[in-house]
């Protein structure tokens, strides 16, 4: 990948999801210098996004989505994937993030 690269990858990302992502730049920069310790894919990127976007701790993140802290740190850090149903409701609440008031989850 080179510098050119990233700019596209920046571009397609932040157009997928509707809104800017300043520090993907510099993430993917890191690592394609080797610099980075963990590598995110398109869908943890989503998920973390999302959750910025929103201005939701990890703890309110996990419990609006009805899903355990751990699962989302490990989604964050680049441990473990989201499943399709996490990712389709990212999708869903960069949509319509006002979505998020209307739902009550039991917990």
């Amino acid at each position: 990948m080179k510098q050119q690269d990233i700019k596209k990858v920046v571009n397609a990302v932040e157009k997928d999801l509707v809104q800017d992502c300043p520090d993907l730049t510099d993430a993917l920069g890191e690592m394609l210098a080797k610099k980075a310790k963990v590598t995110h894919t398109p869908e943890q990127l989503k998920i973390i996004a999302t959750r910025k976007r929103l201005k939701l701790t990890q703890g309110e993140f996990s419990q609006k989505i009805n899903t355990p802290l751990g699962t989302l740190r490990d989604w964050e850090q680049g441990i473990s994937q989201p499943n399709g149903a996490a990712i389709v409701l990212t999708e869903l609440l960069n949509k319509n993030p006002q979505v998020l008031n209307d739902v009550h989850v039991n917990g």
